[in-house]
This record gives C-alpha cells, sequence and structure tokens, in this order.
C-alpha cells in the first residue's frame, strides 16, 4: 500500500506550475486554445508537445506535429504522408477535437473566406441535405458526443485532466488550510465538486484513486433510528426526555432538530404527547 500523500509538501510543489509550464514552452510558441496547467507531457522519444494541446509557433503560423516534432502550415497532409495516419486518427491519438483544424490561424482564415463566398453559400443551401442529418443514427451522436466530452483538449480547457482536478483539489486545500472536506470543495470551487461527483461517485473515492487519507463518513441515522433512542431513553430512566440529555451524545439534539424540525415534534412522533396528557 503506498504512503498517504503529505498535502503541504504537495500544495508548495503546485505553487510554481503556472510560472513552469510558460518558461517550458519558446517565447514565440503559444497554446492555440485556452488550456490550464499541469498537463501531460508526450514521454521523451515517444512524441513531441502535450497530450490535447496544439503548439503553434506566432512567429512563422505553424503547428507542432506531435510524432516527429515538425512545423507545417498544415498537418492534414504531412501526417498522412510522413506517418501513414489520418488526420481524424491523428486528433484521436493525440486526443484532439474533432472538428479541430489542423491548420495554421491564416490557412484557416482563407479556407473561412473562400467558403463564405456567395457563390459557396449558394451551392450549400442547394446541396445541404436537412432531412440526412436529423436521420443521423442516434448512437452515432452519442458516439461522437461522447469523445466530444471526454477528449484531453476538452478537459485541458475546463482544468478537467486527473492532473488538473487534483491540482485544484491542493489550491482549496491551500485556501482553507487543511485537506478540503466536500463542503470546502462546494463553497470553493463547486465546479471541482461537480467533477469529482460525475468522475469519481464520492469525494473518499476520488482520495483512494489520488491516494490521500480516506475520511471516514459520520454515521446517518434514520427517523426510526432516531425516534427508537427517544423511546430507549424513556424505558431506561422512566422520564419523558429532554433536549439536556441529548447534549455531547450521538445522536445529539441538533440531529433530532435536524431530522424533525424541533424537538417537540420529536417527542410527538413518539408518542409522548399523549403520554404528558394521561398522566396529568
Amino acid at each position: 500500500m503506498k504512503a498517504e500523500k503529505d498535502i503541504n509538501t504537495l500544495i508548495k510543489s503546485t505553487q510554481n506550475e503556472d510560472d513552469n509550464f510558460i518558461s517550458s514552452l519558446d517565447e514565440h510558441v503559444e497554446t492555440i486554445f485556452k488550456v490550464e496547467p499541469p498537463l501531460m507531457q508526450i514521454k521523451e522519444g515517444k512524441g513531441f508537445g502535450f497530450m490535447g494541446v496544439m503548439l503553434r509557433n506566432t512567429v512563422e503560423d505553424k503547428l507542432q506535429c506531435h510524432i516527429c516534432g515538425v512545423w507545417r502550415k498544415g498537418l492534414s497532409t504531412h501526417t498522412n504522408q510522413a506517418h501513414q495516419i489520418s488526420a481524424d486518427e491523428y486528433r484521436k491519438k493525440f486526443q484532439l477535437p474533432l472538428t479541430f483544424p489542423l491548420v495554421s490561424l491564416s490557412t484557416s482564415q482563407k479556407h473561412s473566406d473562400r467558403a463564405n463566398t456567395k457563390k459557396n453559400l449558394d451551392h450549400l443551401n442547394k446541396v445541404r441535405n436537412i432531412e440526412k442529418l436529423n436521420n443521423v443514427s442516434r448512437k452515432k451522436r452519442q458516439r461522437f458526443m461522447r469523445y466530444a466530452r471526454n477528449n484531453l483538449a476538452f478537459q485541458n480547457q475546463r482544468a478537467l485532466c486527473e492532473e488538473q482536478l487534483e491540482r485544484r483539489f491542493l489550491i482549496v486545500a491551500d485556501i482553507v488550510g487543511k485537506e478540503p472536506s466536500q463542503i470546502d470543495l462546494i463553497k470553493y470551487d463547486c465546479s471541482l465538486w461537480g467533477a469529482i461527483r460525475r468522475r469519481f461517485g464520492t469525494i473518499n473515492e476520488f482520495r483512494r484513486k489520488n491516494n490521500y487519507e480516506i475520511k471516514k463518513r459520520a454515521k446517518v441515522f434514520s427517523d426510526e433510528k432516531l425516534l427508537s433512542c427517544i423511546i430507549k431513553f424513556y424505558h431506561q430512566h422512566k422520564i419523558i426526555p429532554r433536549p439536556s440529555h441529548f447534549k455531547g451524545t450521538k445522536p445529539n439534539i441538533e440531529t433530532f432538530r435536524n431530522h424533525f424540525g424541533s424537538w417537540n415534534r420529536a417527542l410527538s412522533l413518539c408518542g409522548f404527547d399523549k403520554i404528558a396528557e394521561v398522566k396529568r
């Protein structure tokens, strides 16, 4: 079993990650779309750059090939001829959006200007088959959307990959000064809590996967269990319990009030209002 992570050491190690990521890029290199570090760097000898990230040289307006590191105005022809891999296969291999053009910004703008000429728009209106678009199978649309929302480019833009989730978790830890609870996450980074809940189900499962200390959940009492505690007290002590009898105990008086609205209502549900009337 791996040792639990030291939260304070991890907080310190993440504070300079933004600067490290920026300094790792050449001054003339930028990411095509906004990303949130940390990113998954492709291992040396297996490619160049980062998974789910497209790098662009701002001076020459060229994109870097993830496979060989060469810079090109367009990568579709290059990947096909040099690496025998189609544009879609390339996008999937390096976790890029399927709709992302593998061309420089200037080339993309030229294609856009050409497509938006009146002649081409008129031709598009003639050949467009709305019925065919509407009949695309539901399974195919679901498959496309599943990839669109799970590729690393999508996650990098929204700080949702596993490394980024852990980094955001540590940022909240830095704010609260301890390993954050579910309440802390909801208060300081609600979208992070939503991502953890969707991907891991519970915060403890997130902790388990990332080797943090597992927090034991507080015991949950059902209404029936709470009422049985009142009745048990009555049988043991032969008196109707008061709120003071459940201060500092488990369950405590606040648990009863949270479940039933008031202590008197809890007593009423146990039938003690009728007992009191009989004694009079």
